[in-house]
């Protein structure tokens, strides 16, 4: 009879355990993905790595993810998705003009995390560009926004470029602006996408 209560407790005991939705086995592969990137590099990036990080079996890995380059192309997603939804928060209000301000703050306000991050995914990138396409669609739809709104489309061109520029600079460890300089740069960015008139005119 004991035996019995006994298997019956097990039953009960596994029957209980909540079961992951996708979305959630998902990220918790592509948490285990990101410690492993930060910790070791991009390099040393493996599917049974990341199942073991993750406590998954290699094969629930290779089922959401059946190569490396899909987990990179989702690891990028996934922090493409992230940044947007902080540019979202930041903004007061829908306006072209507030989006691009938000952009621009943020770009000088980016986490060591996500810098580090984007760094050793860019590395890997580096070897194999199918995997840019996430990256691809981000800018796409960035210029796309500067050109149906009511922002002057060549000074805010010019204050997205200067950000991008600075942005993939602090990734390589090659922006030798001081922070004085940093917060006076941000602000004259932020006025000139408010200026209607060109910042240069070139024929």
């Amino acid at each position: 009879m004991n035996q019995l209560n006994k298997k019956k407790q097990q039953i009960q005991r596994k029957s209980s355990v909540p079961r992951r939705s996708v979305s959630e086995t998902q990220n918790l592969i592509l948490d285990a993905a990101e410690e492993i990137v930060l910790e070791l590099g991009g390099r040393e990036l493996k599917l049974d790595l990341a199942a073991k990080v993750a406590k998954l079996s290699k094969g629930g890995v290779l089922y959401h993810f059946p190569t490396k380059a899909k987990l990179i192309e989702a690891m990028l997603a996934r922090l493409l998705k992230r940044y947007d939804s902080e540019l979202q928060a930041m903004s007061r209000d829908d306006s072209a003009t507030e989006r691009l301000s938000s952009y621009i703050r943020s770009s000088f306000h980016t986490g060591k995390r996500d810098k580090r991050m984007s760094a050793a995914l860019l590395a890997v990138i580096a070897e194999d560009k199918t995997l840019l396409e996430p990256l691809r669609d981000f800018y796409k739809q960035r210029f796309g926004e500067l050109r149906k709104t009511e922002l002057n489309f060549n000074n805010a061109a010019i204050a997205m470029l200067a950000v991008e520029g600075l942005f993939f600079l602090d990734l390589l460890e090659l922006s030798y602006l001081k922070k004085k300089e940093r917060n006076s740069l941000e602000k004259k960015l932020l006025l000139l996408i408010n200026s209607k008139s060109n910042v240069c005119e070139i024929d």
